[in-house]
């Protein structure tokens, strides 16, 4: 059985993975495969946690490949105080690639406050949370509820939500 933290990145990732480490009967990564393609991409041992912020890319190989015998994770934190963050890394990583990648063209003039992320575009209520929010949640799990809810709350106030589903 694999467990499979999804997450948008900048939400305590790392630190999950950390503390994964402690679990004794699994191995546990973070970001390990960020660099493979094709099969290897998703090659994970029996009885691994991996955390990637980049596996929400894989989803429909992921479900070919596991199947039912997987959990999935979904690590969340505050969505402002993520774009912040992504704000700050403004020039590298995953960040320097959405950019220059995915929405091409940008002015260097640009108000980078308004183009830190798309968790803010169109959603003045805050409701998405990147591309994993409760509506594709219920499509992944055929409306399966998690079968438990972990809220952590931070020194900063910074909320974040683990679900815990089984498929």
């Amino acid at each position: 059985m694999n467990v499979f933290v999804l997450c948008t990145g900048r939400c305590g990732s790392m630190t999950f993975s950390e503390a994964c480490k402690h679990i004794k009967n699994y191995t546990s990564s973070h970001e390990s495969k960020n660099h493979l393609f094709g099969k290897e991409r998703l090659n994970y041992p029996n009885n691994h946690i991996e955390v990637d912020n980049r596996l929400s890319w894989f989803l429909g190989s992921m479900d070919k490949k596991y199947g039912n015998d997987a959990y999935y994770v979904h690590l969340k934190r505050d969505t402002l105080n993520v774009a912040k963050s992504y704000l700050e890394r403004w020039e590298f990583g995953i960040t320097k690639s959405y950019h220059n990648g995915i929405i091409l063209g940008i002015d260097n003039n640009s108000d980078y406050n308004k183009l830190s992320f798309p968790y803010k575009w169109d959603s003045p209520d805050d409701i998405l949370h990147h591309n994993l929010d409760h509506d594709v949640f219920k499509k992944w799990t055929n409306n399966k509820k998690p079968y438990r809810v972990r809220y952590i709350n931070d020194p900063i106030s910074r909320k974040r939500v683990i679900y815990m589903i089984k498929f």
